[in-house]
C-alpha cells in the first residue's frame, strides 16, 4: 500500500522538545518514540507535579498503512491501546511492554479493523492471561467479520500474520486505571467504520486523547467503509474531540510517528473529509476525485487507501448502473434466444470483440454465429446474471463478471425426448454508455464447461 521504503532509508534522528526537556531518540522502520505530555501550566509558584503517567507509540510501515499501537505506562502498571497489524510489529510492541518492567494489565482494541486487532495473540503470548477488551458493539462486528478476514489474510500472507487471533470479551467499563490514573473510554463513535464501532481514549491528567480510526496524521484516510452520512457522524466525532481541549491528538495512523501530535490535527481531518464529500460532487467518477485528492494533500502518505475511498464513494451510483446493466443483459438473452441479428447489432459497439483464449473474434463474424440456428437444434435458454461490477478505465465504462448458463436441444428425429447440452461460462465484459442507453464492448472467455444430457451439478440450476 503506497511506496515500499527500505530499512536504510529510514533511519534518522529525531529531536523531540517539551519545554526546557529535550528527548533524543533514535528510530528506525518501527520506530518507537516515548512522550510525557505535560499538564496545565501552574496558577502559583509552585512547579506542577510531574505526571505519573507516559505514552510510548509503536508505528510501522506503509504496508501496514502506517498504523500506530500505544502503551499507556505508570509507575507500575501499563496498559496497551490497539495492538498492530503484522507479526513483527506486534512483536515489538511486546518488546517496548517488556523493556517497561511494568505490568500489562491489559489491552483494549479500539474497533474491529484488521490492522489494528491482528497482531494481539502475539502479545498475549508473550504475556499470557492478559485481558483483551472491546467495547460490546464492537466487539459484535468483531465475531462477524474478524474469523472470515484472518483467514482470507493468512491464506494470502502466512508470515505476516500470527497463527491465530484472540477472542476479546466486552469492556466491563469505560472507567479504566493505570496504577491509578483514570482514563475514559469514549465509546462506539464514527470514524472510519460507518457502523459506529469506533473507540477514544482520553487520558485526563495528560489531556491527551488516543482517537484511533477517528483522525489520519498525514496518512490518507481509509474512505472505502464510509458514506457521506456516517462522515457527517465522522466530522462529530471531530467535534467531541475539540471539546475536550486536549493539548495532544494521537491518530490511529500517523506518516511519522515522531511527529508531534499536534490538536490541529482534528481540524485537519475535518477539512480533508468537507473537502472530499465536495470533490466528489464536483469530479462525478472515481479517478478523478483521486486525482484531485492527491493535488490537494500531496505528502499524505498510502494513496491506495485514498483510492479505494474513491471508488466506495460512487458505489450507489455503481448500484444504478447495475439495475440499468441488468437490463442489458436481458435484451442480449433475448438476442441469443431469438437469433435476432438486427437486435445484436444495435446492442453492439463498433468495436466490439469476443476474446476466447488466444481467438479474438470480430463483431461481424460473432453476430453472424449467434444469428444462425444449429442445423436440427435450438438455444432455450440464456440467462447471464452479473456478478460482480467494477467501473472501467474509460469515461462511462464498466466491466463485469458475467455468468452464464445455457441450454441447447437437439431432436433426435424420432419420438424420444431430443438431446440437450447444458453450457455454463464465466465472462469478463465491458459496457460502454451511449447516449442515454449502454453498449456491449467486448466478452472475455474466463472459463466454461458442458454436460451433455444431464444437467449440471449446480444448485438450483
Amino acid at each position: 500500500m503506497g511506496l515500499y521504503r527500505p530499512p536504510s532509508t529510514w533511519s534518522t534522528e529525531a529531536i523531540v522538545s517539551f519545554d526546557s526537556l529535550r528527548i533524543t531518540a533514535r528510530w528506525g522502520i518501527a520506530i518507537v518514540v516515548a512522550l510525557a505530555v505535560g499538564v496545565d501550566a501552574p496558577t502559583s509558584g509552585h512547579a506542577t507535579p510531574a505526571p505519573k503517567l507516559r505514552l510510548e507509540h509503536i508505528g510501522s510501515d506503509s504496508t501496514a498503512f502506517d498504523v500506530i499501537a500505544t502503551i499507556v505506562i505508570g509507575p507500575t502498571e501499563a496498559l496497551l491501546w490497539d495492538t498492530q497489524y503484522h507479526l513483527a510489529d506486534a512483536r515489538r510492541v511486546a518488546d517496548r511492554i517488556a523493556a517497561s518492567g511494568r505490568k500489562l494489565k491489559g489491552i483494549v482494541l479500539s474497533h474491529p479493523d484488521h490492522d489494528h486487532y491482528m497482531g494481539a495473540a502475539a502479545i498475549v503470548e508473550r504475556f499470557p492471561g492478559t485481558p483483551v477488551y472491546m467495547t460490546a458493539k464492537a466487539l459484535e462486528e468483531y465475531k462477524r467479520s474478524a474469523p472470515q478476514a484472518f483467514r482470507g489474510e493468512k491464506a494470502r500472507s502466512p508470515q505476516l500474520l500470527p497463527d491465530s487471533i484472540v477472542t476479546p470479551q466486552p469492556l466491563p467499563s469505560m472507567q479504566l486505571t493505570v496504577d491509578g490514573e483514570k482514563l475514559e473510554v469514549i465509546p462506539d463513535v464514527t470514524g472510519d467504520v460507518i457502523t459506529g464501532t469506533n473507540s477514544m481514549l482520553w487520558i485526563p491528567s495528560l489531556r491527551t486523547v488516543l482517537a484511533s480510526d477517528v483522525v489520519f496524521n498525514g496518512v490518507h484516510a481509509w474512505l472505502g467503509a464510509s458514506d457521506e452520512k456516517s462522515r457527517v457522524r465522522w466530522r462529530e466525532s471531530l467535534a467531541r474531540i475539540t471539546a475536550l481541549n486536549p493539548v495532544s491528538v494521537v491518530a490511529g495512523h500517523k506518516k511519522d510517528v515522531a511527529a508531534a501530535d499536534s490538536p490541529s490535527v482534528v481540524a485537519l481531518m475535518d477539512r480533508y473529509l468537507a473537502d472530499f464529500d465536495s470533490l466528489r460532487k464536483a469530479t462525478g467518477a472515481p479517478p478523478a476525485l483521486y486525482q484531485a485528492m492527491v493535488q490537494k494533500y500531496p505528502d499524505h502518505a498510502v494513496t491506495n487507501l485514498l483510492r479505494f475511498g474513491a471508488m466506495a464513494a460512487f458505489a450507489k451510483q455503481g448500484d444504478e448502473v447495475r439495475e440499468e446493466l441488468t437490463a442489458v443483459n436481458k435484451a442480449w438473452s433475448a438476442v441469443r434466444l431469438s437469433y435476432d441479428s438486427a437486435a445484436a447489432e444495435r446492442l453492439l459497439t463498433p468495436d466490439f470483440y469476443v476474446a476466447m483464449g488466444d481467438r479474438k473474434i470480430s463483431r461481424q463474424e460473432f453476430i453472424s454465429q449467434v444469428s444462425q440456428r444449429p442445423p436440427g437444434g435450438k438455444l432455450v435458454r440464456f440467462d447471464n446474471p452479473i456478478m460482480s461490477l467494477t467501473r472501467g478505465p474509460g469515461k462511462d465504462e464498466w466491466i463485469a463478471v458475467v455468468l452464464e448458463k445455457l441450454e441447447m436441444e437437439r431432436s433426435t428425429g424420432d419420438s424420444s425426448a431430443p438431446d440437450k447440452m447444458y453450457s455454463v461460462w464465466v465472462t469478463r465484459d465491458g459496457y460502454r454508455r451511449v447516449g442515454s442507453g449502454w453498449q456491449i464492448m467486448y466478452s472475455e472467455a474466463i472459463g466454461s464447461e458442458n454436460w451433455m444430457g444431464r444437467k449440471p451439478p449446480i444448485a438450483n440450476w
